[in-house]
């Protein structure tokens, strides 16, 4: 898993050769981002009604991120290209921190 901050966004990239959009989930809850993948397979050859050979494979995967404060959770967005996963989560203008404050000390 790579993390990526440019100047507008942060990217997440994942290998995931095998799976399809089908089998990954990217979901977003209290400033965490969490992704997992879940895929199983099985495959048989048959001849004349003998099973000559079975194999099952089962694959499973979530990882989980803490995210900045300032992130547009909208914009989240997500694409998977040639076996590999790719998560944009664009960054949100920063709120401005309030000035300090200064308090007048009056005399008793």
């Amino acid at each position: 898993m790579d993390i990526i901050e440019t100047k507008d966004a942060f990217e997440l990239h994942c290998d995931a050769p095998g799976f399809s959009p089908a089998d990954i989930s990217v979901e977003m809850a209290e400033g965490m981002l969490t992704i997992s993948g879940k895929r199983k397979e099985e495959k048989q050859e048959e001849r004349e009604g003998k099973v000559l050979r079975r194999e099952r494979h089962f694959s499973q995967f979530t990882r989980s991120f803490a995210l900045p404060d300032a992130v547009k959770e909208d914009g989240i967005s997500a694409s998977l290209e040639q076996g590999v996963l790719r998560v944009t989560v664009p960054k949100a203008e920063p709120t401005p921190k309030p000035q300090p404050k200064r308090i007048q000390v009056t005399a008793a």
